[in-house]
């Protein structure tokens, strides 16, 4: 394959990486009372993080969060969400730059948690003006009920024959 097809399918592969962040964080999402969000975006981030630079997935997984914005508002944008998107985004990139094993999954998750713990409940102490010792309180279930969950799929995903031989395949053109 020539280098300019080869540009090209990267380009087309992530978009429909950030078109299915976009799906799974506006209309696949389950929101609970407004400062809770369970999605399942991560899956998106985790496979741009191990295809591409980690400048690259943080800035498509902060223009994905934008733009899912813009085509699917639920709430007046807030920049401090593409913020964390772009640091979530960026830690996937970092993490699974060279390869994917359990390790660096527990790494990455236990990252992104902490980030979202953290940084999503500041935002949310400044829209929904409530104590942050309240908003990280209410926050911890969430927070490890979803670590649990993007361990164990994202370790089942990166097991699967046919990511793994495409993984090979792309980190070898």
């Amino acid at each position: 394959m020539n280098k300019k097809n080869l540009k090209i399918q990267k380009m087309v592969v992530l978009a429909m990486l950030i078109a299915l962040y976009i799906i799974f964080s506006r209309l696949l999402s389950l929101n609970i009372g407004g400062s809770h969000k369970i999605s399942f975006t991560f899956i998106c981030i985790a496979l741009m993080g191990c295809l591409y630079s980690p400048y690259v997935t943080a800035i498509s997984c902060a223009g994905a969060d934008f733009i899912g914005c813009m085509l699917f508002p639920k709430l007046t944008y807030f920049p401090g969400f593409t913020l964390t998107a772009f640091l979530v985004g960026l830690v996937f990139g970092i993490v699974f730059s060279n390869k994917v094993n359990f390790v660096r999954i527990l790494i990455a998750t236990g990252l992104t948690c902490l980030i979202q713990f953290f940084v999503n409940s500041f935002w949310l102490k400044i829209i929904c003006h409530v104590p942050y010792s309240v908003m990280l309180i209410s926050r911890i279930p969430q927070e490890c009920i979803m670590a649990v969950v993007m361990v164990i799929l994202l370790s089942a995903l990166f097991k699967l024959d046919i990511i793994q031989k495409k993984i090979k395949m792309w980190h070898e053109q």
